[in-house]
């Protein structure tokens, strides 16, 4: 339960990512969008990666302390 908490409070990035690349769409002129968009999403997908990465990586240090536990007693 904890895992799927911790993973969707890392979303809430690219909600706000993907709010400022449609501002920014509206207001750019026609050739400027397309990277605009792309840059936006690449840097998306980077954020909800590396905190993915993050929370599994403490998980499994969390597992580890717990393995060790279990097996000293």
């Amino acid at each position: 339960m904890k895992q799927r908490l911790a993973v969707v409070k890392y979303f809430k990035p690219s909600i706000v990512l993907t709010v400022l690349a449609i501002l920014a769409t509206l207001f750019a002129h026609p050739h400027i969008i397309v990277p605009i968009v792309l840059v936006t999403g690449a840097v998306i997908m980077a954020w909800q990666n590396y905190r993915i990465l993050r929370v599994r990586n403490k998980l499994q240090e969390q597992e580890q302390e717990v393995d060790e536990i279990q097996a000293v007693d």
